[in-house]
């Protein structure tokens, strides 16, 4: 008994406890040993297949937590995108509350917030005075932020009209020398005419970039087709090949010419400039219609 003191007993050796090693050996009980193994093996294998649908029921959980957080989204940003109202939309709404629309009706016409209909209510003053103090081009705009110097800006549109009145051309850094020879003439302090402000400059007043059109003439467009079709029934007629047909036109290089792009406003049907100085050089080149044949060309100077 000393020998055995301390001895844990394991669960199988207590299930052997009061059997004999003949009880042991006998069939019948090695049998029902047997089938308890078998037993715990098809109760082991069963874990493992629940421990399996455990896995594939958590994987289905994440699957559709994320599919109802997307189609989530898609509710929000369904529910309204956010809408920016240029000055002529904004005008309309504060002409139609004035004639009796509620907030909730025009915030459902322009769709905005019932919050942005009242914060152009209380714009309508500056929105209109913004209007009359701008040309027409205006109305597309979104903002009604004017100039922190209103009569630099003024001083400064008023001479670029004067300037383009006369047909002269104008860039950008003309326009930036003359704001800042009007700010220094008005004391205005730490004024820069710098590449910021001239784009707003050109922004407020809807000023781009546009070509100047030396002299108005237009091509008389009425007599291509005509000619083109009596020139066709000329070749067919002859029975002329492609390197019996010869064309020729005259390029040139004006040496002295003006820049040929000015900053105008947009309003501007056309921008008439001076007349291009005629000083250049010349030429007349010549050539058939399969290119087998090119003429020496024609040089003049001028």
């Amino acid at each position: 008994m000393a020998a055995n003191k301390g001895k844990v007993n394991t669960p199988m050796d207590e299930y052997f406890e009061g059997f004999s090693p003949q009880d042991i050996m006998k069939d019948g009980f090695l049998g029902r040993l047997k089938t308890i193994e078998d037993m715990i093996k098809m109760f082991e294998e069963k874990v493992l297949e629940l421990e399996d649908e455990v896995v594939s029921v958590r994987e289905s959980l994440l699957i559709y937590n994320k599919m109802s957080q997307r189609l989530a989204n898609r509710a929000v940003s369904a529910k309204r995108k956010r809408s920016f109202l240029s000055i002529e939309q904004k005008l309309d709404m504060i002409e139609k509350h004035e004639r009796g629309y509620s907030v909730t009706r025009l915030a459902a016409e322009f769709n905005v917030g019932k919050s942005t209909v009242c914060d152009i209510k209380r714009q309508k003053d500056d929105i209109r005075k913004f209007l009359t103090s701008s040309d027409s081009g205006a109305l597309n705009k979104r903002k009604t932020k004017g100039s922190a110097n209103t009569n630099l800006d003024e001083a400064v549109y008023k001479w670029f009209n004067q300037e383009r009145s006369v047909g002269m051309p104008l860039g950008g850094d003309a326009i930036k020398t003359a704001a800042d020879k009007f700010a220094q003439k008005m004391n205005i302090p730490d004024f820069r005419a710098s590449e910021g402000w001239l784009q707003r400059f050109k922004n407020r007043h809807n000023i781009k970039n546009r070509k100047v059109c030396g002299e108005s003439l237009s091509a008389d467009t009425d007599s291509v087709e005509p000619f083109k079709r009596k020139l066709n029934d000329y070749i067919i007629t002859n029975d002329l090949r492609r390197f019996q047909v010869y064309n020729a036109d005259e390029t040139g290089f004006n040496w002295k010419c003006l820049q040929n792009n000015t900053l105008a406003s947009r309003l501007d049907e056309s921008v008439p400039g001076r007349k291009v100085n005629k000083e250049k050089v010349s030429a007349m080149l010549c050539a058939n219609a399969d290119r087998s044949h090119r003429t020496k060309s024609a040089i003049v100077g001028k």
